[in-house]
């Protein structure tokens, strides 16, 4: 439940509100606890001077006047405690309203929940869409079929749990390990939980599997959603975290080429304001690379 909250002023009329209404309960009961001079004998108030006679008999007028209008003070202290009650309950829902929506906001930016196995695949399948689109030229394009592409994702998925094994395994002692988590908008491949962040940051990994052709714009794309995850991460969680970026490739790549892809995406992340480590593995290196390859 969301702690109420009122702001100043409305805390204030709610306040005064209450006085009020307490006001006209108590002050009937207050004077009757003290109109003893109402119901003194006639005897004894002849017994006294005249002039402490003439201040008793002002002070039985004053009495009988208040007693008189007491009802009506009453009425109007309840009216008045209500009105202010009212209105500053009415003012305190519009902004706790606000309030709610953002600690929902809030909530739900830190919300976190596993991917199901369907919804990864989905995702690849619509990553894979998107590079093949970007490779072809529409004009001779030659969109792979229903049964190449689920191949892929297949491919795709045991290249992403190879890695995780091999991560989540090797560093189980200074870290907590997840796969495919979603945090808000952004999907996170790994993630490693440092158990003691004095020590060592939270390490963000994407994983990214081309098939063909390697683009520096691509690699590109995948760098910034990285980076975007991470600020979002680091936000929500006020955690710090370490961006590691793994490229895997099937296509024959020259070394000089996969080393100014690897130097300009780390570039590319110091302008971004976010030191990236950005890795790249041909896909039969997968199967023989230890975990710490994967952050050197």
């Amino acid at each position: 439940m969301n702690k109420i909250e009122f702001s100043d002023v409305n805390r204030f009329l709610a306040s005064l509100g209450l006085i009020s209404i307490g006001l006209a309960f108590f002050l009937p009961w207050f004077i009757n606890q003290n109109n003893t001079l109402l119901i003194i004998e006639q005897k004894k108030i002849l017994e006294l001077t005249p002039t402490a006679q003439l201040i008793i008999a002002k002070q039985q007028d004053t009495l009988w006047t208040v007693n008189q209008l007491l009802p009506y003070v009453s009425i109007g202290l309840i009216v008045l405690g209500l009105v202010l009650l009212i209105c500053g309950i009415v003012k305190w829902k519009k902004r706790q309203t606000v309030l709610d929506k953002i600690q929902d906001e809030e909530l739900k930016s830190k919300e976190i929940s596993n991917l199901s196995s369907q919804e990864k695949r989905d995702l690849i399948e619509i990553e894979i869409l998107k590079t093949e689109q970007e490779e072809d030229k529409p004009e001779i394009a030659t969109p792979n079929s229903e049964t190449e592409r689920q191949a892929d994702i297949d491919n795709y998925i045991q290249i992403e749990n190879a890695i995780f094994l091999q991560l989540s395994t090797n560093y189980k002692t200074n870290y907590i390990a997840s796969q495919n988590v979603r945090i808000a908008d952004s999907n996170f491949d790994i993630i490693l939980k440092s158990k003691d962040q004095t020590q060592y940051k939270d390490k963000i990994v994407e994983i990214k599997f081309f098939k063909k052709q390697l683009t520096l714009e691509q690699i590109k794309d995948a760098a910034t959603k990285l980076i975007f995850a991470c600020n979002q991460y680091e936000t929500n969680f006020k955690r710090r975290t370490y961006p590691v970026l793994i490229i895997i490739y099937t296509k024959p790549e020259y070394d000089e080429t996969i080393k100014q892809f690897k130097k300009k995406i780390e570039l590319y992340g110091n302008e971004l304001v976010k030191p990236i480590k950005a890795n790249f593995f041909e896909r039969t290196q997968i199967a023989n690379a230890k975990a710490t390859d994967f952050f050197k």
